[in-house]
């Protein structure tokens, strides 16, 4: 799966993290580079997947059901 795509709308939400200074200079090149070459450095793709494992595993530490909108058990 590639981490370029080609711009274009998106329907997802924006969630703000806090990352070290040198990988978000990183990032920034990245991005910068990609669309220099007409393309967009999809990373919120690649990483979706790994937080979903992480919120289902808070849900299951909270005694919560996953998309039960926060009730717990």
């Amino acid at each position: 799966m590639s981490v370029l795509k080609k711009k274009g709308a998106t329907r997802r939400k924006q969630l703000s993290i806090r990352i070290s200074a040198e990988l978000y200079a990183r990032i920034d090149r990245v991005r910068a580079a990609a669309k220099a070459g007409g393309m967009v450095f999809e990373i919120a793709e690649q990483l979706e997947p790994s937080i979903e494992k992480i919120v289902k595993l808070a849900e299951r530490e909270l005694g919560m059901k996953p998309d039960d909108g926060g009730t717990t058990t």
